[in-house]
């Protein structure tokens, strides 16, 4: 996974096939697919999901087919994930308690 902040308003956790992939491992039976790559957008305030994109060979697909519970345990494992590589401390406290208030 790779986070990157988009000033303060937002930051995206891109989820290549790899990590896809080892998260199916995860999730025997997921509809995911392990040829894509994820896009997810967060508010950098609260840790909401706020936009998602799926791309298949370099294109824009929609996530329609893969939807359900899967995905969204892997946009909460991204989400996570970019909060703490970002060190977005509110978003922890918010979004991810258990990680305590140092990150």
């Amino acid at each position: 996974m790779q986070a990157t902040a988009h000033g303060t308003s937002s930051y995206t956790v891109v989820v290549d096939g790899e990590d896809i992939g080892g998260f199916m491992a995860t999730w025997p039976g997921s509809n995911l697919r392990a040829d894509a790559t994820l896009t997810f957008t967060f508010d950098s305030g609260n840790g909401d999901l706020v936009d998602m994109d799926m791309a298949v060979d370099g294109r824009v697909t929609s996530t329609h087919d893969v939807d359900g519970p899967a995905l969204a345990a892997l946009s909460e494992e991204a989400g996570r994930f970019g909060a703490l590589q970002l060190g977005l401390a509110d978003v922890v406290a918010i979004r991810h308690p258990d990680r305590g208030p140092g990150l």
